[in-house]
């Protein structure tokens, strides 16, 4: 059922290569897009800030969730594919959300670096993770907490950069086995 699901899934999803986030459409330019962008970004509240700053991380900590499926799911099965696939359209999500920021500036972004580096260097081993199911269920769990908040800070956003609000829910409901074209995700920005 896996191997059907994820072969549905790479028959209609367009593969996501975020170009530069500028979202300049055909002969407009991207500098002068990007400063607009950045115009549109000044209004985003501080609680939508934090939400992206979490966000972005959130995307970005995807090397510790790769690396505890891997384990489990070993070297000879459509599981190690899925991972695969999965673990490259996340790591697009958050180049993305992580291009966007820094393009408009909306954050302090060697912060940002620094606060990514240490999430990554500090590693991710909790005491369950030698179970493969309560690692499917924190994965699952996870990736539905971060499809909430995404949407709710694209909602939060809505006013002041509508790129946000259309984005932001979309990211989430591209894994492998859904529907939505991921394409309209880089399409966006």
């Amino acid at each position: 059922m896996v191997h059907e699901m994820m072969e549905a899934h790479v028959a209609q999803a367009e593969p996501l290569v975020p170009q530069r986030p500028s979202g300049a459409s055909p002969g407009e330019s991207a500098d002068d897009h990007v400063v607009i962008a950045r115009k549109r970004a000044t209004g985003i509240p501080d609680s939508a800030r934090a939400a992206l700053a979490l966000n972005t991380l959130t995307e970005e900590g995807l090397p510790h969730f790769h690396r505890l499926l891997a384990v489990h799911l070993g070297e000879d099965s459509h599981w190690r594919r899925w991972n695969n696939m999965w673990t490259a359209e996340e790591d697009r999500h958050g180049a993305v959300l992580h291009d966007y920021l820094r393009d408009t500036r909306l954050l302090h972004q060697r912060r940002l670096e620094e606060m990514q580096y240490s999430y990554l260097e500090s590693g991710f081993h909790p005491d369950w993770d030698t179970d493969p199911y309560r690692v499917f269920v924190h994965t699952t769990l996870q990736e539905r907490a971060t499809q909430v908040s995404h949407s709710g800070t694209g909602r939060a956003v809505a006013d002041y950069e509508p790129l946000l609000n259309e984005v932001l829910p979309t990211s989430r409901s591209t894994k492998p086995g859904t529907s939505p074209s991921t394409g309209r995700f880089s399409r966006k920005f």
